[in-house]
């Protein structure tokens, strides 16, 4: 199915190269006239520089391996086209040799087959006239891919001819589909002349590995016959026609499209729609513009009144997930949805992680990237998160939530185990920041209640969150006491506090009413009115909890509480500086 959906896809990608046809790097071009005879300058330096690779082109390209790989048509390395060995052994110039006649043998079939194609004719006798072996290949290396250009010709470069470009796809189904066996196609369920392999690999590069750089991978590879049913290898347990066996190039092409993919550190998602639509979605999610989630919230709008979103006939959102494990594609997520409930769990996705800024002012929404980042280690020193310290699957998981994060009414919560790192980090690093807070927002507005992570009442989680609060307030009296501190409260005993709260505020109420009494007893008038101000708003704070007081430990979710509501009284101090009133200090909030 999904190389049916791809190859439906091309009809929106003119820009598609021709069927096993690939972009690739051509570094020297051989100019011929329409008699065969080299015209000068011969060999031509595509290359901008010794470092460029050459003239990116769309050329003839199918998988290949083995110890006697065959030729590409027409545009291939030195090796094949002008026997130049990749050494001085006897070895290398036999090989040179061998790959060179295959090359001939290829190129003459070509020439056989237009007869009347004049391109065809001048390449024939450039190598009747063995003008190959004599061309001064000067700085050339035996693996730099070569074409040829015909002069005069309208056609750029000869392997771009009607006749070349029908050919190749000729000789392309003859190597991938020995025998000519006809059948039923798997993916699209037409019959049809069926593949022995998938021509076209996903190209080296284009899914990201976690370590290195991976070469091309196969989508679909059954070489072993441990890995094939009754020990039967390639495609014949696994039918697959001609037609949708060039899907591989529409998902190389999107693999290549910024506005299709989005990479992530050992995998990348590659997104489309079944009609083109000029909606921003993945966009939106990785960027956070406010323009594009404008948009998003526009375009879901129009289906606020369908309840049904699987019953009407609109447009579709597709999107699949890949990694590579060996020369392997590994398909780890594939969504088949209607575009209404995927905008509406991005839309969802958005209010529901939005957070505050007090230095701006303003409530906003965060990029995927940072959001996902900030599940790792914050470098006190740099004050960067360390890069790669993160989870692995991270980023991919609060992916998929956010694609996927309506489904039959019910909102789709990021995995437990990724709160519980991120309250171990946030406990660890005593680091607490928008990226960190919108999360733990996501998380609290998905927990469902029926399953929710502990007994606790409302009460008590309301509770946690003004603990969270006084602990602000506790530490803003801390550093208005003592203008030169060193160590603050948040250093010492934040995470103590968000995990074992009743010891902690039992220590800390002696040590702020201290503070106070020190405040209201200045000299300052300034002092002084901010010591009585953060006083009336203690005991207010104090008075919405419990009479127990706070409980000997917090769950996941009280926790979870306890930092937003931190993070609120922050975020509510710097806003009342920034605003010219309040006399409250709280750092640890940032941008």
């Amino acid at each position: 199915m999904l190389l049916k959906l791809l190859v439906d896809q091309a009809r929106h990608r003119p820009d598609l190269p021709p069927p096993y046809f690939r972009e690739r790097a051509v570094r020297w071009a051989v100019q011929i006239n329409k008699d065969g005879v080299p015209t000068p300058p011969c060999l031509i330096s595509l290359a901008d520089g010794k470092k460029s690779p050459g003239v990116v082109m769309p050329t003839p390209y199918v998988y290949r391996s083995g110890q006697k790989p065959p030729p590409f048509l027409l545009v291939d390395t030195l090796q094949f086209v002008c026997a130049m060995p990749k050494d001085d052994s006897d070895k290398a110039e036999a090989e040179a040799i061998r790959r060179n006649d295959e090359y001939l043998k290829l190129v003459r079939r070509w020439c056989d087959s237009a007869p009347d194609d004049p391109r065809a004719q001048a390449v024939r006798a450039f190598f009747e006239r063995e003008e190959h072996l004599r061309l001064d290949l000067g700085e050339a290396g035996p693996t730099d891919t070569v074409a040829f250009r015909l002069s005069g010709d309208d056609v750029a470069y000869v392997h771009r001819s009607d006749s070349a470009v029908a050919y190749w796809q000729q000789i392309v189904r003859e190597r991938k589909s020995s025998g000519g066996k006809q059948g039923i196609c798997l993916s699209c369920g037409a019959p049809g002349a069926l593949l022995d392999t998938i021509p076209e690999p996903i190209r080296g590069g284009a899914i990201p590995v976690a370590k290195g750089r991976a070469g091309d991978a196969q989508l679909i590879s059954i070489n072993k016959q441990a890995q094939g049913r009754s020990g039967i290898t390639q495609l014949t347990n696994t039918p697959i026609c001609d037609g949708c066996g060039q899907g591989v190039a529409v998902l190389n092409s999107l693999l290549a499209d910024d506005e299709h993919r989005h990479r992530l550190r050992d995998s990348v998602t590659v997104w489309w729609t079944k009609e083109p639509e000029d909606i921003p979605i993945n966009k939106s999610i990785k960027d956070a513009d406010p323009t594009d989630i404008r948009l998003i919230h526009t375009a879901a709008q129009k289906y606020d009144d369908v309840t049904d979103l699987d019953e009407i006939d609109t447009n579709l959102y597709y999107a699949v997930t890949l990694s590579a494990n060996q020369g392997r594609v590994v398909l780890r997520d594939w969504i088949n949805a209607p575009l209404p409930r995927v905008l509406r769990s991005v839309e969802a996705w958005f209010r529901d992680h939005q957070v505050f800024d007090p230095w701006k002012g303003i409530t906003r929404n965060l990029p995927l990237w940072q959001i996902a980042r900030s599940c790792g280690r914050w470098d006190r020193e740099r004050k960067v998160y360390v890069n790669g310290s993160e989870p692995l699957t991270a980023e991919q998981e609060l992916l998929t939530v956010a694609l996927r994060g309506v489904s039959n009414d019910r909102l789709l919560a990021p995995p437990p185990w990724l709160l519980s790192h991120l309250l171990q980090r946030i406990g660890a690093d005593a680091r607490i920041d928008l990226p960190r807070v919108a999360l733990l927002h996501l998380f609290l507005a998905r927990l469902p209640k029926e399953t929710a992570m502990s007994e606790s009442t409302p009460e008590a989680e309301d509770a946690a969150r003004v603990w969270g609060r006084v602990f602000a307030l506790l530490e803003a009296i801390q550093r208005r006491a003592i203008p030169d501190l060193n160590t603050s409260l948040q250093d010492r005993h934040f995470r103590a506090a968000m995990t074992r709260p009743q010891p902690v505020f039992v220590r800390l109420s002696s040590g702020a009413l201290a503070h106070l009494r020190k405040l209201k007893h200045s000299k300052d008038e300034k002092a002084k009115r901010a010591g009585w101000a953060m006083e009336a708003r203690l005991h207010t704070l104090i008075d919405q909890l419990p009479p127990e007081g706070p409980p000997s430990t917090f769950n996941l979710e009280q926790q979870a509480r306890f930092v937003c509501g931190y993070h609120a009284q922050c975020a509510a101090d710097i806003a009342a500086r920034a605003a010219g009133g309040g006399s409250g200090d709280a750092d640890g909030t940032d941008s």
